[in-house]
């Protein structure tokens, strides 16, 4: 079984959106077992359906976090979540957390690890 969470999902800096990347995020609670920070092949659950997707856990280097968070770009989905419980599950880690120069940058590394989190995805589910 996968690691997992079960968190609501909380309003952002909404840069994701102005990247035609838009993330949701989630807090963890203070006495939650954080995982290494890093990019991971991931997958959620939004209303019984599985989205294949990608979750950076950690501070956001590029644009920066206050404190550790989890946040996921979620393939083939729209919609909003805000507010709502949204399960997370880790499948396998991708890379370590990266500062780029620019949003360009951060957006074409998503969508590169988006391709290989979705083979992932495809193998175990």
């Amino acid at each position: 079984r996968p690691f997992g969470y079960d968190f609501t999902v909380v309003t952002g800096n909404k840069i994701g959106r102005l990247m035609n990347t838009p993330t949701i995020n989630q807090q963890f609670p203070i006495d939650f077992c954080v995982p290494k920070f890093g990019v991971y092949a991931s997958y959620v659950v939004i209303d019984g359906r599985i989205f294949h997707s990608v979750t950076n856990i950690g501070i956001k280097p590029t644009v920066g976090a206050d404190c550790p968070l989890s946040e996921t770009w979620i393939a083939d989905f729209s919609g909003d979540l805000y507010g709502k419980n949204v399960e997370v599950n880790i499948l396998e880690f991708l890379r370590p957390e990266e500062k780029f120069s620019n949003l360009d940058m951060l957006r074409k590394a998503i969508l590169n690890d988006a391709e290989k989190a979705k083979k992932i995805v495809e193998q175990l589910i």
